[in-house]
């Protein structure tokens, strides 16, 4: 999208009311589309792909350094939701610089804005707390020892145990039995 992506965006994105029966000229809203719109969702894919193209430019570059699942297995630089996402890399004050800079460029390019307060940084067991609260005071992002649930699902960090799903599953059975 380059360095103009909210204005290409708002470019293509025109409105039309109606008003007394009749529609009126198009016009481009200068506010933004409203929490809810249906066209919300797919403005958000178009606006993460620009964020996917950063970070892979990063990784690119050897300033991202990934969460790597297994050692000839696949990478995790980010996972996208409906209107979320998470970010993965190394703990380290360098790459928590690194983030935050492409999250600034993308909210640069985008016109979308990163909410700090619901924001929240994991980091593994294996890093010190002290060094946990270093990153996390330097990103402005609060620490969690646990996202909890997302659209119901928990999310989970390390070891996955036979009874982190029994409460899905109990939900998923009682369902099939009405």
């Amino acid at each position: 999208m380059g360095n103009d992506g909210e204005g290409m965006v708002r470019g293509w994105f025109r409105v039309s009311t109606i008003w007394n029966g009749i529609p009126t000229e198009t016009f481009i809203p200068t506010r933004g589309i409203r929490q809810g719109d249906p066209l919300s969702p797919y403005l958000f894919v178009l606006c993460l792909e620009t964020l996917s193209q950063l970070v892979n430019e990063e990784v690119s570059l050897g300033n991202w350094k990934p969460l790597v699942v297994t050692t000839r297995g696949p990478y995790l630089t980010h996972v996208c939701f409906a209107d979320d996402l998470m970010l993965f890399g190394e703990a380290s004050v360098k790459q928590v610089q690194t983030i935050m800079r492409v999250l600034d460029k993308f909210c640069l390019a985008s016109g979308q804005k990163v909410s700090l307060e619901k924001s929240r940084m994991l980091v593994s067991s294996n890093v010190p707390l002290s060094k946990a609260r270093v990153l996390s005071s330097d990103a402005k992002i609060p620490l969690t020892k646990d996202f909890g649930k997302y659209l119901g699902s928990p999310v989970i960090h390390g070891r996955v145990l036979k009874t982190t799903y029994t409460e899905v599953i109990l939900k998923v059975k009682a369902r099939l039995e009405h």
